[in-house]
């Protein structure tokens, strides 16, 4: 599938090409806009508990994100965002890059949009099984808001009163970037088990393989019936997390060194969502099909079939304080495995399995705000508390306090790395 990529960036420049020839025929009204603004982030967490591989307690970030928009007259846009990123702990996070950078044509029933760019594949206000798609940065598997990364594919939408069609394709290089090297969320082998005792291991790299190199595809279709909001969506493509299984490369020699394989493989997800609303509650729903892969108890590769059903509510409350309000988003999920199986707790796509998530967040006042984010993960036996503070009194700056505590049962993900509960700090600026 690697001619594909010629083909997606041939569709840009046509894209880029269509804009100048389009905006050359428009009428002498139009006229070109741009804007240009951005942010600086200062991030530093510290981790009370010891990892085990005693890895920092420690960390700091730094990053500066740029977003330009072009446009001309009523139908076209293009925006690109680039981000630069400094960790002085980790050198693959000391990276520039082009995150997003589209052209989209929208007029009257169709939007169209090419070139590289985020996505959040479902569409619910909480977690959606459609979001198993998604490809994030996982440097930090908990802060991922700001961690999508941008990929090069075609979005197109039909819509009329009521009722929108969206097709999608993106380049088949979905992958997640990993970082299993000095990672407080990745626990390499040290030993292993030999006739008479414990030999030790020396990690050798890792390598990448897909099954298929297939594209990324997806389309929904959404109306309304009555009170009732109607989507059904489907997608297809590789999973962007990988399977690892370990591949001895000398076992005769000390420390025996491995090589780590990842796996690329299909991943198919159906999905239907309905929405609605009572009084001034906002009720969703979605139940979802998904057809993946996982590494059996011995080993091998087996299919992973589940139903994947969750119920949501949302609310915003408004106050006679006019600079006061609440907002609250609750949301049961329940995974339904079509075969026997006991997932491990390091398995990211199965993090949900019986669980209950509240996101709240109440505005005190202009400049000060609370807020909670928490998870119940009632089969594994698992918890998350995540108290933030959100200041604004020293406008422009914003300043983000905030902890993270894990923990329960070591066979739910967040029992098995309570050790990385940690408190945090954010210093948010705009630079434009």
């Amino acid at each position: 599938m690697t001619h594909l990529t010629p083909i997606f960036m041939a569709l840009l420049w046509v894209s880029f090409a269509g804009f100048s020839v389009t905006a050359l025929a428009q009428e002498s009204e139009n006229s070109w806009s741009t804007a240009l603004h951005g942010q600086a982030t200062l991030l530093g967490r510290y981790y009370p508990g010891q990892n085990p591989a005693g890895l920092y307690r420690w960390q700091g970030e730094a990053r500066a994100e740029l977003e330009g928009e072009l446009a001309y007259g009523k139908y076209w846009k293009g925006r690109a965002v680039v981000i630069a990123n400094a960790n002085p702990e980790e050198r693959r996070r000391n990276r520039l890059w082009v995150n997003e950078s589209y052209v989209y044509y929208r007029k009257g029933h169709y939007f169209l949009k090419a070139g590289k760019q985020t996505v959040k594949w479902g569409s619910l206000t909480g977690f959606s099984a459609m979001d198993l798609a998604n490809r994030y940065d996982y440097y930090d598997v908990l802060d991922t808001e700001a961690e999508r990364l941008g990929l090069w594919g075609l979005e197109a939408r039909y819509s009329k009163g009521r009722t929108e069609l969206m097709l999608r394709a993106f380049h088949p290089d979905n992958r997640s970037r990993l970082y299993l090297e000095d990672n407080r969320w990745v626990n390499l082998p040290q030993r292993m088990a030999v006739p008479g005792g414990e030999a030790l291991m020396a990690y050798e790299g890792a390598a990448s393989h897909y099954q298929k190199r297939l594209p990324l595809l997806s389309g929904s279709l959404s109306t309304e019936v009555g009170r009732v909001q109607v989507r059904g969506s489907w997608l297809y493509g590789n999973n962007d997390i990988p399977l690892s299984q370990i591949q001895l490369q000398e076992p005769m020699v000390s420390p025996v060194p491995y090589e780590v394989q990842l796996h690329f493989e299909p991943m198919m997800i159906s999905a239907l969502n309905l929405s609605t609303w009572a009084g001034e509650w906002n009720l969703w729903g979605e139940a979802a099909f998904v057809d993946s892969k996982r590494i059996g108890e011995s080993g091998e590769t087996t299919p992973d079939r589940y139903t994947f059903c969750s119920l949501g509510a949302d609310r915003f409350w408004t106050f006679e304080h006019p600079e006061r309000h609440l907002r609250l988003v609750a949301q049961f999920l329940q995974v339904f495995p079509h075969q026997s199986v006991q997932y491990a707790p390091t398995e990211i796509d199965h993090i949900f399995q019986t669980a209950l998530l509240i996101d709240t967040e109440l505005q005190i006042n202009y400049n000060w705000s609370a807020a909670l984010r928490a998870v119940a993960e009632f089969q594994a036996e698992g918890f998350y508390l995540e108290p933030r503070l959100i200041c604004k009194a020293w406008a422009p700056l914003r300043a983000e306090l905030s902890g993270g505590w894990l923990g329960g049962s070591g066979q739910s993900f967040f029992g098995h790395f309570k050790t990385n509960s940690r408190i945090a700090l954010h210093l948010i600026r705009p630079i434009l």
